[in-house]
């Protein structure tokens, strides 16, 4: 029991009570995900600049981005153009000037890979479809409250 309360006390406070209300000493997989769940929270990696402080109140400042907030969808100026530079000939179409998070970029960009039957990807506010489908984008986008225009 000694050497099961040390391992206990290696662990945080409430990963401890996980432990002490098991009952019995959990299994190799359950010790695998608390220790992956402690080293996730540790961010030494970003401070590394930081050599030492004596402020005890000091606060480690990461440059963490301001999240975007997304448009709501009629606030939205998307533009839909077809492109062939720099891609062997094929053509693309793009959809641009989105405003929001990569996540929602990513969100309508599967939607309308899947409603155009076609791969593509989202990066940085555009919208990559493979093919022309401009005009069924358009309509699409327009369906779903968005102002989108075909240039």
């Amino acid at each position: 029991m000694y050497q099961y309360s040390l391992f206990i006390y290696a662990f945080n406070a409430k990963f401890a009570r996980l432990l002490q209300t098991s009952g019995n000493f959990p299994n190799f997989e359950f010790i695998q995900l608390l220790i992956y769940a402690l080293m996730k929270d540790n961010d030494w990696k970003q401070r590394l600049n930081i050599v030492y402080s004596t402020n005890p109140d000091m606060q480690y400042d990461t440059d963490e981005e301001d999240s975007v907030e997304t448009l709501p969808p009629e606030k939205q100026k998307l533009k839909i153009m077809l492109d062939r530079k720099n891609r062997k000939g094929k053509e693309v179409t793009l959809v641009t000037d989105f405003v929001g998070s990569d996540d929602d970029l990513k969100d309508l960009a599967r939607l309308l890979k899947t409603k155009c039957g076609v791969g593509g990807s989202a990066r940085g506010g555009e919208i990559l479809i493979q093919g022309d489908f401009r005009q069924k984008i358009k309509d699409l986008l327009i369906s779903l409250g968005y102002n989108a225009k075909i240039i």
